[in-house]
């Protein structure tokens, strides 16, 4: 598929979840995505422009000629980390459902924070060169859609307080913490992916690396 084409439908993308998720307006949700993907399209025709490539040209075509690395690797080494943390804390949250499940699932975000904060500091650790990378439109306007689904994932259906209210059982809450922990991790994946390179990149600006 061409690249212009590509970063078209992102733009409409990102553009229609910032409208329905953000601006919560319906007007807004049908204009966005013609918005969206003309300003994509004409984003991506000054970016082939200034590589000096031809608008038929591919995904990968223009990541060769703009430097730009695949995440594939890092993200998967960044996943099982986060993949590691997030079971660690499921365990530990899961016994104390038997010791006190009022504080587990009223406090249970301190593990998603753990799990967050492990992630991204094991990701420093490992200073993966793609770490250092560029980033293209597709893989930003991807991180922007998922972390936004996320977020309303993490604080929209499930709420531990109101869930022990309902009377909920012992099996629906540990579904309920391991389900959530596993969609943190993968939320971690997403922020490690950008937030290390960003902190890289503005660490050797600041001649601190």
């Amino acid at each position: 598929m061409p690249y212009a084409v590509l970063i078209a439908f992102f733009g409409a993308l990102v553009a229609a979840a910032v409208a329905m998720f953000g601006l919560h307006s319906w007007t807004a949700l049908k204009m966005a995505p013609v918005a969206g993907a003309l300003l994509g399209g004409g984003f991506a025709f000054i970016l082939l422009r200034l590589h000096g490539l031809p608008l038929s040209t591919s995904v990968d075509e223009y990541r060769d000629a703009a430097g730009v690395q695949s995440l594939k690797d890092v993200s998967r080494l960044y996943l099982n980390t986060a993949m590691v943390a997030a079971l660690v804390v499921s365990g530990i949250e899961v016994a104390g459902l038997l010791i006190d499940p009022v504080a587990v699932m009223s406090f249970w975000s301190v593990g998603w924070l753990a799990v967050i904060g492990y992630t991204c500091w094991r990701a420093w650790q490992f200073n993966h060169p793609a770490s250092l990378g560029r980033f293209d439109v597709i893989q930003v306007s991807a991180g922007v859609i998922f972390l936004m689904i996320s977020g309303l994932f993490l604080y929209g259906p499930f709420d531990g307080s109101v869930m022990l209210d309902r009377g909920a059982s012992g099996f629906r809450l540990v579904k309920a913490i391991v389900v959530m922990n596993l969609w943190v991790a993968l939320t971690a994946t997403m922020i490690a992916l950008f937030g290390v390179n960003i902190v890289r990149r503005l660490s050797r600006v600041a001649g601190l690396q």
